[in-house]
């Protein structure tokens, strides 16, 4: 929209008999109401106008969603907040409500410590990617999709607090023999994971089957773990991601770094377990966090290759804000590393402390595979819940009041 048309909006005088839930339109004489409401509401507070490079006019709810309809199928707003505006191209904009009631019952399984709730209605509903990506392939063998975002920045917000809020998490420790010495290693972030590999699958009451005949699984298949089916409120965001991307997933990790002290070193999900050239989907939720990425040392025949070493001193970075989607797919994995390194929680990057969380997708094709991924994001610790009052992990104390 050009400065002078703009300006004669903002300078149109306020029509006499204006009513928030009526539908108006915008001529050369200002503003003007085509339809009134039947009878007046009160009057909210005024929502930021925004001016988008389509040269519409949109009125921007907490909910970060807007319904466009052509002028000839005009229809009153359904938001409360916010009219329903015809612009002087011809769309109106309009704020639909937010339905939070449950999409349907909690997720339970015996090896869940919790019921898990279903998504509510508005979140379910928004599991579609909000924009097409954008390829990113300037590096040697990087083959990424990056959805900036793939959900839109307040639906984020509630999705990131529903899993924060409802998903068990675990502070996993664990022991490794490096240079010959046991090291404990206390994990740096929450996790916690769902789902079951390639070869097994889970019947709809949660027991757990041989993908092949569809028989019961021996009891003894998973002996270091007890393999847990995906919630509803993450295997709705995994379906609609393997539709957008093609490709299927049977795994679901989830980190959530509590602040800027929390961390994941380099590394590559290139484990045996996974497919060859494996996919994965990875969502950031709430507080951004940078995201680094370098290449493996290149070597050619024994020596480095020139450029590689100025390569792995200079990785890529990218802020990875609420609600954005990298795929990592083709040979990403067998040849960058990538870490998210920790963060001063000072006043220039203070949004380290709300808290990062993050999902990743991906297809585990083995039984040891299954039993690795339990391993290292349950383990055998305690259940650590979000308190909702003191804004923090704390742990989980199960309710016994109907044993």
């Amino acid at each position: 929209m050009s400065k002078r048309t703009l300006d004669a909006f903002f300078a149109a005088p306020k029509p006499k008999k204006q009513k928030k839930s009526g539908l108006y339109k915008e001529d050369s004489k200002g503003v003007i109401e085509l339809e009134p409401s039947p009878s007046p509401s009160p009057s909210p507070s005024p929502l930021p106008v925004v001016v988008t490079s389509k040269e519409t006019i949109e009125i921007v709810s907490d909910d970060d969603e807007i319904a466009v309809v052509s002028e000839t199928k005009a229809v009153k707003s359904t938001s409360v907040a916010a009219p329903v505006i015809l612009t002087n191209t011809g769309f109106a904009i309009a704020a639909p409500d937010r339905d939070t009631s449950p999409s349907g019952p909690p997720s339970i399984h015996p090896t869940y410590p919790f019921p898990i709730p279903s998504l509510p209605r508005h979140l379910l509903e928004s599991m579609q990617p909000s924009k097409e990506p954008r390829a990113i392939n300037d590096g040697i063998d990087l083959d990424l999709l990056c959805y900036e975002p793939y959900m839109a920045s307040s639906l984020a917000r509630d999705y990131g607090e529903f899993l924060r809020r409802e998903l068990p998490f675990y502070r996993v420790q664990y022991k490794i023999n490096r240079f010959g010495k046991e090291t404990e290693i206390n994990t740096p972030r929450y996790t916690t994971v769902f789902g079951i590999d390639d070869t097994s699958r889970f019947s709809p009451d949660g027991q757990i089957l041989d993908a092949r005949t569809g028989k019961p699984s021996p009891a003894n298949k998973y002996k270091t773990c007890r393999p847990r089916p995906i919630p509803q409120c993450l295997q709705s965001l995994l379906d609609a991601t393997s539709e957008c991307t093609n490709t299927s997933y049977n795994f679901a990790l989830v980190n959530y770094y509590a602040s800027g002290q929390d961390s994941i070193s380099f590394h590559s999900d290139d484990e045996h377990f996974l497919e060859k050239e494996p996919a994965i989907a990875s969502f950031s939720f709430l507080g951004a966090r940078d995201f680094l990425l370098k290449h493996k040392p290149m070597k050619e025949q024994g020596q480095p290759v020139e450029g590689a070493k100025k390569g792995e001193d200079k990785p890529m970075k990218f802020n990875l804000t609420s609600g954005t989607l990298i795929l990592m797919r083709g040979k990403t994995q067998s040849n960058w590393l990538h870490s998210i390194p920790k963060r001063a929680s000072n006043g220039v990057r203070a949004p380290a402390i709300q808290g990062r969380i993050n999902i990743t997708f991906r297809k585990n094709m083995t039984a040891a595979g299954t039993e690795n991924y339990y391993r290292y994001n349950v383990g055998t610790g305690p259940v650590w819940k979000w308190d909702e009052k003191k804004k923090e992990m704390k742990l989980h104390v199960a309710d016994t009041s109907d044993i």
